[in-house]
C-alpha cells in the first residue's frame, strides 16, 4: 500500500471513529470539512466501472460516499459505513 493510500485510509478511519463516538450530529460538518480538505469529493467515482477501481479509487470512493451520506443526513447509511470500516478502511501501520 503506497503512502498516499495509507494517509487517506487513516483520515477516513479517524473520521469514522469520530462519527462512531459522536453523541449528536453537531460535529458532522467538521467531519465533512476534514474529508474535503483531504481531497475527497462527494460521490467520487460513483458510476465508474468496478473493474477500473484500484486501491486509490476504492479509498476515494469510500471517502466520497461518507461525505454524500453526511450531507444528505443519511445517518442509517453512516451506521452501515461504520460497520464496514474494517473492509474499506483497514488499520494501517
Amino acid at each position: 500500500m503506497n503512502n498516499k493510500i495509507k494517509e487517506l485510509t487513516k483520515i477516513i478511519r479517524d473520521q469514522i471513529s469520530i462519527l462512531d463516538n459522536m453523541n449528536s450530529t453537531n460535529n458532522v460538518g467538521e467531519v465533512v470539512n476534514t474529508l474535503k480538505s483531504a481531497g475527497f469529493i462527494s460521490d467520487q467515482h460513483v458510476g465508474d466501472s468496478e473493474e477500473s477501481f484500484d486501491d486509490l479509487k476504492r479509498v476515494e470512493w469510500y471517502g466520497g460516499q461518507i461525505i454524500s451520506c453526511l450531507e444528505a443526513k443519511a445517518f442509517f447509511a453512516i451506521n452501515s459505513i461504520i460497520n464496514c470500516r474494517d473492509k474499506f478502511a483497514p488499520e494501517v501501520a
